[in-house]
């Protein structure tokens, strides 16, 4: 499961990636015009959705590549996948609760 856990804090830097790698590929961000500006939007959810509320200084919204692709993938990161990556892990590093014996095995604690 520490795996798992460790592997889902990949998931925004993989979105992150494609979506540069789209953004490249059609030459910028065409203002949902484009044909890769979907999947942009897509791989930015759901922090993408937080943009246009969040205060950002002037010279992350005047890039686009920072405003719409890696700003949304931080925030992915640290509202979305880190929260859950980390409750997966402090679920994997909690002790097994303990069971009580079955009459076969002889009698339980306290009995």
């Amino acid at each position: 499961m520490r795996i798992v856990a460790i592997g889902l804090l990949g998931i925004p830097v993989v979105c992150g990636v494609v979506a540069t790698a789209a953004f490249n590929s059609q030459g910028g961000f065409g203002a949902g015009h484009g044909d890769a500006d979907p999947l942009i939007g897509l791989l930015g959810c759901p922090a993408l959705f937080l943009l246009p509320w969040l205060p950002v200084p002037d010279f992350i919204s005047q890039h686009d590549l920072i405003a719409i692709i890696w700003l949304p993938a931080v925030l992915n990161e640290l509202l979305v996948w880190g929260p859950i990556a980390w409750f997966m892990f402090r679920l994997s590093r909690r002790a097994p609760d303990a069971r009580p014996l079955s009459k076969a095995q002889g009698p339980a604690l306290g009995d």
